[in-house]
Parts: structure tokens; sequence; C-alpha cells
């Protein structure tokens, strides 16, 4: 193919990008249609790099969640209307119902939850702080809950249990003692139940660690292959990590409140993955590593949490990484 070809072929690419931009924007839950975006997708590999770029260009243009019908530029309007395919996917997308999570390929159900549907309208918590935000909350036993930024709680309590669940990112939570109403957290596999007792409990994709700083507490894992489930007893200053279904336990720090409450980032032999995955939950700046050989490479130290330019130095000089910003919304690491 010459390069003629190739460009009108990119051309053709981004035009069709645009009207299923579009077309989501007004049914982003229709699981025929998106049946038909996953196809659309899995037709040329560069496809989904075309959509990501429309993404980015209509993030820049301003808040996408409020654009409204008549401010859509005339072109792109008629393109849908003119384009069959996409006609046909419209009038499909009223008729069927399938599961959406079948009908999505992964980094694309990403670029869709970042850009169309904030997590906490996915989850519907009692709770939430957004990306950067914290929040103090003062249960009714007389506990305290601290949330992390990007972080979501359901909580549920009852004349014999007090329950929380932590349906994404961190808290930390210091427990008012009352021996007849146990004081449990979830988190994915695990459970946490106080014995008088402050502890911080954060979310690493599927990973869940557990660090206590004050009292003890008893953590059980249930295993996904079996009703097995395991047991261990933690003491001040240990942290216990559950990976693929195993606990894995460590030395923490002796200090009362976590890292995160002194807006630090402590990186204990961390992956690269959590690593980004804790910064895309502290700056507006999404982090995206580009290059997959880097992803397991731990790293060590201490992070700022409000000093993005500093962050960004110690990746380049911890993994000699090179950045590159997008709009100053998206970074690329490579």
């Amino acid at each position: 193919m010459n390069q003629g070809s190739n460009d009108r072929a990119l051309v053709s690419c981004h035009k069709q990008a645009q009207q299923w931009f579009i077309t989501l924007r007004d049914y982003p839950e229709d699981p025929t249609l998106i049946l038909h975006f996953k196809e659309w997708l899995e037709q040329d590999e560069r496809n989904e790099s075309c959509y990501l770029e429309v993404c980015m260009l209509w993030q820049e243009m301003g808040d996408t969640s409020v654009i409204q019908q008549q401010e859509r530029p005339e072109h792109c309007e008629s393109e849908l209307l003119e384009n069959s395919a996409a006609s046909n996917i419209y009038r499909s997308s009223l008729t069927s119902k399938r599961p959406l999570v079948t009908a999505l390929s992964i980094t694309t159900l990403l670029i869709l939850v970042v850009i169309m549907l904030p997590l906490h309208i996915m989850y519907s918590p009692d709770y939430y702080t957004l990306v950067g935000e914290t929040q103090r909350i003062e249960l009714v036993d007389g506990s305290v809950l601290h949330l992390n930024s990007q972080s979501a709680v359901n909580i549920n309590y009852s004349n014999t249990a007090r329950a929380i669940e932590l349906l994404y990112g961190e808290a930390f939570f210091e427990v008012a003692h009352n021996t007849s109403r146990p004081f449990e957290v979830h988190s994915q596999n695990i459970t946490a139940t106080a014995l008088g007792t402050a502890f911080n409990v954060r979310q690493l994709n599927q990973d869940t660690e557990t660090t206590l700083t004050e009292g003890r507490l008893s953590i059980s894992l249930e295993s996904d292959d079996s009703d097995i489930t395991d047991n261990i007893i933690i003491t001040k200053g240990q942290r216990v990590t559950t990976h693929a279904g195993r606990f894995t336990l460590s030395e923490g720090h002796n200090l009362y409140m976590p890292d995160w409450k002194r807006n630090l980032m402590r990186l204990d032999n961390l992956p690269l993955t959590d690593v980004i995955t804790l910064l895309n939950r502290q700056y507006n700046t999404r982090f995206v590593l580009l290059n997959r050989n880097l992803s397991s490479k731990k790293m060590n130290g201490v992070i700022p949490l409000n000093n993005l330019p500093v962050t960004l130095k110690l990746l380049n000089n911890s993994l000699n990484l090179r950045t590159t910003s997008l709009f100053d919304q998206v970074i690329l690491l490579r």
C-alpha cells in the first residue's frame, strides 16, 4: 500500500471514529450498539488509536459530559445520518439487549469510563471522593472514616454488626471500640475485622493492601477456587498484601496516620503499574504507560502527592522514563 492509500485510510479511520464518538455519546449503555462498536475496533488495529485521539480532542474542547446535541459540528452530524452502517446500528440498538461487559475490550471500556461515566455513578456509593479530593467522615458509632482520593465506600450498620465495603480506592479507619458490634471492612476478596484498632486498606488493581497502625486486626481471605478461607491476625506496624489468593506479610510503618494523610506516596518495591494506578487517583492528568515491558519494574522511595513536576522528575530519574504531555490532560510514559 502506497503513502497516498495509507493517508486516505487514516482519514477514513478518524472520520469513522468521530461518528462512533457522537453515537456513543447518545447511547452509551446500548449493548447492541457497543457490540457493533467492538466489531469495528477489531476490523483494523488503527481504529482503537483513532478513537482514543478523537476522545482526547473532545476533552481539549471542554467537558464532554455537557455537550448537547445542537452543539455538535454540522459536518459530523450530516456524516452520521448519511452513513448507512451507523443508521442500521442505531435502529438495531433499540430492539436488542445483550450484556455490556462482554461487548467491550478492556482498553475501550477504560476509555469510555474515564471520559463518559465517573466511577461513583457506576457504583452509587454512600460516600465517595473525586480525583485529588479527600474526605473525613464521622460515623454514627463514633468511628472515623478517612477517604483518600478517588475512593468510595458503602456502609451497612445494624444492631449487631458494623460493615463497610471499600468499593474502590483507599481508606483509613479509626474504629470506636464496641465488642457487641464487630467492625468489618470488606475489600475485594478479604474481610478485615477490627479488634480495637486503626488501619488502612488500599486496593491496587486485583490486590488489597492492609496496614495496621494501632491495635490488632483479623484478616480473612476467601479463595476464588474453593470454599477455604485463610485467616491471619496482625499487630501494629504490620502489613498484609493479598495477591492471587495468598497472603504476604511485611513490615509497614509505625506512624499512626498513613502516608497519604501527610500528602505522601511511599513506594515500597511497588510495580510501575500500581504506581500509575495511584497517580491516576491523585491527578486529573491521566498517566498512560506505552511501554508494556516496564509495567513490572519496581519502584522505591517517596513521591509528593501535590507536586506533578517533581513526580515526573522522580519517574524519569528512577526508571529512565520519557514523558509526553497531550493537551495537559494525558501524560504518556515510555
